[in-house]
């Protein structure tokens, strides 16, 4: 199934108004203000069951577990007693769509950036707010309990589901029972994480250890629960991912083991957008994947028509129409922070400021100290000699001047009073 090829480009300043857009036939300005929703996104959510309990599941599961049982099970044996299982009345639980996050800054779903684009289209203009309207009330559009919109109807979104805890989820049992969700019906795209649990059948080699064995073949270790669920519950289901958190794009682990920039993945093959990840459609070509992955997928695929064709419990009126394939995620992740040389510089010289500073402040407490006992030394001194003429020889003996002076009360520093004390003796 082909997919338009998204184009990105900056658009200059001068030409980011279009002021001839009013002129526009209406429907071309509504086309365009359609194309402004129509990103594709992930949206993870999972089933939850209304009193949160999935213990009937296991029980369930632990007594119809197919697999575990015996290796030596035949598949068109055991999806013969499936079949037969699906005539007889099963036991239904009401179950809904919840976000997979438990807080909200945690959600990385597309939907967080589609209701802001809606906020904006319903501000913009009468006529964009009348889109937004036509398309939210479409019948198709998946919507929480609380009304929030998780994906408009008719677009190209992928809804990420988690179905069963991961301790059921990795095993290989039956799906037991119905879990009543009529939101599923609108779901067309849905993905689901890989678990590395799980193994495709496989010819033993012709080892030592292998030939002492009985078995000829090793019997594969499959998700029977998944076609199933995927039959019974999606009638409108036009592709299915497997997400597989472990592939890398070849060129960027070749050239990254080199030291060399990566390039990663081409926008081509670029799908679905989610927050700073970005999902793309991997190959065994382009990327460095398990080969028990391909295995798997097509296995399913398999499982899924046969099983949808044959079950009473399906609805699905074009099972081989359905499209599986697997997606590789690609994290954008900004390098950490790091200062400019300048601000470190900056920040050392302001430290080793700091540092002559407090040197200058212990040296002038220093200082401070020993001015405190210059001045009571002086003061002492002051308070032994008394008011006395002092004359003072400026030439010789007939250019003498007598005159007469008061120590002031401002006590002067001891080598000014020891520097006085020895002019007065001398006169």
């Amino acid at each position: 199934m082909a997919w338009p090829i998204q184009i990105k480009f900056d658009i200059l300043e001068e030409c980011r108004t279009f002021t001839v857009f009013q002129r526009l036939p209406p429907e071309i300005r509504q086309r365009i203000w359609e194309a402004y929703l129509s990103a594709p996104g992930v949206h993870f959510l999972k089933l939850q069951t209304r009193d949160g309990d999935w213990s009937w599941t296991e029980r369930r599961m632990h007594n119809f577990s197919n697999f575990e049982a015996s290796e030596d099970v035949d598949e068109e044996g055991e999806m013969a007693k499936v079949l037969e299982r699906d005539r007889l009345p099963r036991e239904s639980h009401q179950a809904r769509l919840i976000p997979v996050g438990p807080f909200p800054k945690a959600d990385v779903s597309h939907y967080k950036t589609l209701r802001k684009q809606l906020a904006i289209l319903s501000r913009t203009c009468i006529e964009s707010r009348s889109v937004v309207k036509r398309l939210e009330n479409r019948a198709e559009t998946l919507k929480l309990d609380n009304g929030s919109i998780i994906s408009l109807g008719r677009s190209s979104d992928l809804i990420y589901l988690d179905y069963f805890p991961l301790s059921l989820y990795q095993r290989n049992g039956n799906l037991e029972t119905i879990p009543d969700c009529p939101d599923l019906s609108h779901i067309k795209r849905v993905a689901v994480r890989f678990s590395h649990t799980w193994r495709p059948t496989k010819n033993l080699c012709k080892c030592d250890s292998c030939r002492k064995s009985a078995r000829l073949i090793h019997q594969g270790f499959y998700p029977a629960h998944l076609y199933q669920l995927l039959a019974r519950h999606f009638p409108n289901l036009e592709e299915f991912f497997f997400i597989d958190y472990l592939i890398v794009h070849r060129s960027r682990s070749q050239q990254g083991s080199k030291g060399i920039a990566a390039k990663g993945p081409t926008i081509q093959t670029k799908r679905f957008m989610a927050g700073n990840r970005s999902y793309h459609e991997a190959n065994e070509q382009d990327w460095i994947m398990d080969k028990k992955v391909s295995q798997i997928t097509t296995w399913l695929r398999s499982l899924f028509v046969s099983y949808a064709v044959q079950s009473p419990l399906c609805h699905h009126a074009h099972p081989e129409k359905v499209r599986f394939s697997v997606l590789a995620c690609e994290w954008s992740i900004p390098p950490p922070f790091e200062e400019p040389k300048t601000l470190v510089a900056s920040y050392s010289k302001v430290k080793s400021s700091g540092k002559s500073f407090r040197g200058s402040v212990k040296r002038f407490r220093s200082l401070s100290s020993r001015h405190q006992l210059w001045l009571s030394e002086a003061e002492a001194v002051s308070n032994r000699l008394p008011t006395e003429a002092c004359e003072w020889m400026t030439g010789p003996d007939d250019t003498r001047r007598d005159f007469t002076f008061s120590l002031l009360s401002t006590s002067p520093s001891p080598i000014q009073s020891s520097h006085r004390h020895a002019e007065t003796t001398s006169v």
